[in-house]
């Protein structure tokens, strides 16, 4: 009986994130809300460190074996663009950080295919 290996499974041809400079900037994509949510009080730093925190669990299981984590980082960077714009009060700096850094995260973490598609 052939036995199978999980490492070459992929979910619709999605490979685990590679690590290397363009990762080192999905990690410094997360400082800017982790730096206002800790600098703010209240709700805008529970947010803060939400985006961040979380930023950072995804990011290190994307770069692990998990496929459908580097799925998810773009599903997660919208989520947080949107969540920011509809509970944080409009023109704060936590507003300004944090929407700016999950638009940073969401633009960073689409495939180059669909990038290269859309362009041309």
């Amino acid at each position: 009986m052939p036995q199978m290996s999980f490492s070459k499974v992929s979910i619709a041809g999605l490979q685990p994130l590679p690590a290397g400079s363009a990762t080192l900037k999905l990690w410094l994509a997360a400082l800017p809300p982790l730096v206002a949510g800790m600098a703010s009080s209240g709700l805008p730093r529970a947010l803060g460190l939400l985006i961040g925190l979380s930023w950072f669990v995804l990011l290190i299981v994307a770069l692990g074996r998990a496929r459908l984590a580097a799925l998810l980082l773009p599903a997660a960077a919208t989520a947080w663009f949107v969540v920011v714009l509809l509970v944080l009060p409009f023109n704060s700096p936590a507003f300004i950080v944090d929407s700016w850094a999950a638009l940073a995260m969401l633009l960073m973490t689409f495939p180059r295919a669909a990038v290269r598609t859309a362009v041309s």
